[in-house]
């Protein structure tokens, strides 16, 4: 495990995932204690003069707007695995420049040969209120019958990757769904747009992460870390590794920069 090696000095942004790390999913409980704690922070940083926290995320735009209203975020946010940035402060979505219309018009005939929800007999939803990407959650056919998700994900990535032109669309998956995404963008490309939009230098964010798919945008991050629920090849990358997961890590891993900035914690640090 890593220990805290960023420069409280060389930090204007904290950039971090929202599955795996500010909650746990889909389904699952938020922690609404450790939130109202990133809050505080966000709403209290001016004065503090520390980085705000934005984030960098697979959802969709409605998801990381409601997400900003809570926590108080008002800079821009990469949404949709880099395809999209929301900008809460005017309320508006920018596709990434590299999508053309052309490839907006084969998407939308993408999702139309899902819009029944089925393939080689497995039932799944398309995930609403994505403008460019197309994400597809496996879900039991009764609605109560027992299977493994992961192994619904990967039979149905298997189906989906060879259905689609792969010089245009990316098909990855994580542990509940299937993405496809235009060739060519991820995290990655979605944190250097962030980075030219507000003119911050990537080597001057903090990066928080959990799975494989946070992996482009980490390694371009100055200071990347990561809550103790990460993949291990997340923590090979990280330089902080918190001992706590999902909400509390990013509490935590936000702690060690008010520490390091001479301010008190604002969140019980282990």
């Amino acid at each position: 495990m890593h220990t805290c090696g960023y420069d409280k000095n060389k930090i204007s942004l904290v950039v971090a995932d929202i599955d795996g790390c500010l909650t746990q999913g889909k389904k699952s409980s938020i922690d609404i204690d450790s939130l109202k704690l990133l809050r505080d922070y966000n709403n209290g940083l001016v004065k503090m003069g520390l980085p705000p926290l934005v984030f960098c995320t697979g959802r969709p735009q409605p998801y990381v707007e409601a997400l900003s209203q809570l926590l108080g975020v008002k800079m821009p946010c990469v949404c949709e695995n880099g395809a999209v940035i929301y900008k809460p402060d005017q309320d508006t979505i920018l596709i990434h420049p590299t999508i053309r219309p052309s490839f907006l018009h084969e998407i939308n005939r993408m999702r139309e040969k899902f819009s029944d929800g089925h393939l080689s007999g497995i039932t799944f939803q398309v995930e609403p209120g994505k403008e460019v990407c197309i994400s597809l959650n496996p879900i039991s056919k009764d609605g109560g019958e027992e299977f493994s998700l992961r192994e619904k994900v990967v039979e149905l990535y298997n189906v989906v990757k060879d259905m689609v032109d792969q010089s245009i669309f990316s098909v990855n998956h994580s542990t509940t769904a299937v993405d496809i995404t235009p060739f060519g963008i991820d995290k990655g490309v979605g944190v250097r747009w962030l980075s030219q939009l507000t003119s911050i230098d990537e080597q001057f964010m903090l990066g928080i992460g959990d799975s494989a798919g946070d992996i482009p945008f980490l390694t371009r991050v100055g200071y990347p870390a990561a809550p103790e629920n990460a993949c291990d090849a997340v923590k090979s990358v990280a330089k902080y590794v918190s001992p706590l997961p999902f909400a509390e890590g990013v509490v935590d891993i936000i702690n060690v920069l008010v520490k390091q900035s001479g301010h008190d914690t604002f969140g019980v640090h282990p």
